[in-house]
């Protein structure tokens, strides 16, 4: 996974994901906030950027049978396909910004299947649930 002290250009380019017909979005480094009215597919551009990551919250437009997400980021490009397959959304290619799944799903999108998301909204120790995929004996091996 590159490492990156400094972005400077990100641009997510969105086709058949979830109810996003086609969507670029470029975006200064900062806050970016997503504002619209109900139904205006905020909730599936934030799993078309999950899933280029290398998330796994992406899903294939209803009416559609592929779809793909593409990440510029500082000259370099992401890209994450998908297809429908038995009724069923899957990955089928492309160059995710990470192959690590589940850090993504865990700290990069808090949509709301987010697991320390549910568990802050349960009043549950949010503690078990980030500490999870860190591997401590490697650590310590590496102090």
């Amino acid at each position: 996974m590159p490492q990156y002290t400094d972005i400077t250009n990100a641009t997510v380019t969105v086709e058949h994901i979830g109810g996003i017909d086609h969507c670029e979005l470029s975006v200064s480094p900062g806050i970016t906030v997503l504002m619209g009215r109900n139904a205006t597919n905020r909730p599936s551009f934030l799993r078309a950027v999950a899933g280029v990551l290398g998330g796994s919250a992406a899903t294939v437009k209803s009416d559609a049978d592929e779809g793909a997400v593409k990440l510029d980021l500082n000259g370099e490009t992401y890209t994450r396909h998908y297809a429908r397959r038995n009724g069923e959304t899957v990955a089928t290619g492309g160059a995710p910004y990470t192959e690590h799944s589940n850090l993504v799903d865990l700290f990069a999108c808090i949509l709301e299947t987010n697991p320390a998301r549910r568990a802050v909204e349960r009043g549950d120790d949010i503690r078990d649930v980030i500490m999870r995929p860190v591997d401590t004996d490697e650590i310590q091996e590496r102090i």
